[in-house]
């Protein structure tokens, strides 16, 4: 296996593929019920940008902001569609639901758009079994009342175990 590693130039924005509704999708869109199942992927594009909590932006922002042409801003959905399907395909054989997947994109220095970021446990949401309950993600962490060692190790056994799934991807 190689691993091409290109310098980028990041765009100020992310993309999130989502399945399933949940999280904060949820929150923006109340009249949504938890569970809804996207058919296609539906694709949400962010700006990144802290200080406003990363809001939603949309295909006239991001041409007038100047970061991307609408072609550029078809292939990005395009591709974050593909990488999707491509690992929800993967987690399927292990029985693990791919609910959700952020992914970021940068130019290279011939300008080109590329994913250009990590894809990690921290990227995504995943439910064995497609139940919420059984959450391997990050969101376990952020779903915590009080950081004990107990439940700080209860994370890392989450994180070890994606570790292992994704030996058998």
């Amino acid at each position: 296996t190689t691993l091409l590693i290109k310098r980028c130039t990041m765009l100020p924005v992310e993309e999130v593929m989502r399945r399933i509704a949940t999280g904060s999708y949820l929150k923006r869109n109340p009249n949504v019920s938890e569970g809804t199942r996207f058919e296609p992927v539906l694709v949400e594009t962010f700006l990144k940008d802290d200080a406003r909590h990363d809001p939603q932006i949309w295909e006239q922002d991001i041409i007038g902001m100047g970061l991307a042409t609408k072609e550029e801003i078809e292939w990005m959905a395009a591709q974050g569609q593909r990488v999707f399907e491509t690992l929800e395909r993967a987690w399927a054989s292990v029985d693990v639901t791919l609910v959700d997947l952020k992914i970021e994109f940068g130019r290279d220095a011939q300008g080109h758009l590329l994913v250009a970021d990590v894809i990690d446990n921290d990227s995504w949401r995943l439910w064995p079994g497609g139940d919420k309950t059984r959450m391997l993600d990050k969101q376990v962490y952020r779903n915590l009342k009080e950081v004990t060692p107990e439940e700080m190790q209860g994370v890392a056994d989450r994180y070890a175990l994606v570790a292992d799934l994704t030996g058998k991807l």
